[in-house]
């Protein structure tokens, strides 16, 4: 059975660590929004602006988002160097595959304009 839209944004906010009210905050929508969209089975009835935002925070593509398939983007250099450099002062000795999703993570908040705390990245962090 092929995966849902609503299991994906679920799954990823699960790996992520953090519960509907969190990813809510995250991506600037309410979490009644998040809840409706776990239930969706396709993205086709969702706000551009939440679909962006929630692709962001989850560090994919709204494309991954809407039909499962990953596709290359652009990337904004300073946004990574930014990431890196964060990502750099949480974990001093990281594994490389580890370290690699957290980049992502941070590059996907500061891409969307949303501060990463050090509790936040921290917990993505230990829960990976």
């Amino acid at each position: 059975m092929e995966e849902t839209f609503g299991q994906r944004v679920q799954r990823l906010r699960e790996r992520m660590g953090v519960n509907k009210a969190e990813l809510a905050r995250l991506a600037k929508m309410t979490r009644t929004a998040v809840g409706m969209y776990e239930d969706r089975e396709t993205a086709d009835k969702c706000q551009v602006q939440h679909l962006r935002a929630l692709s962001t925070v989850l560090s994919t593509s709204m494309d991954y988002l809407i039909d499962g398939i990953e596709r290359a983007g652009m990337i904004d250099e300073r946004i990574l160097v930014n990431a890196i450099t964060f990502s750099d002062q949480i974990i001093k000795q990281p594994d490389p595959v580890r370290k690699a999703k957290l980049i992502k993570f941070v590059y996907g908040l500061e891409a969307q304009g949303v501060e990463p705390t050090h509790a936040i990245v921290n917990g993505f962090y230990q829960a990976l």
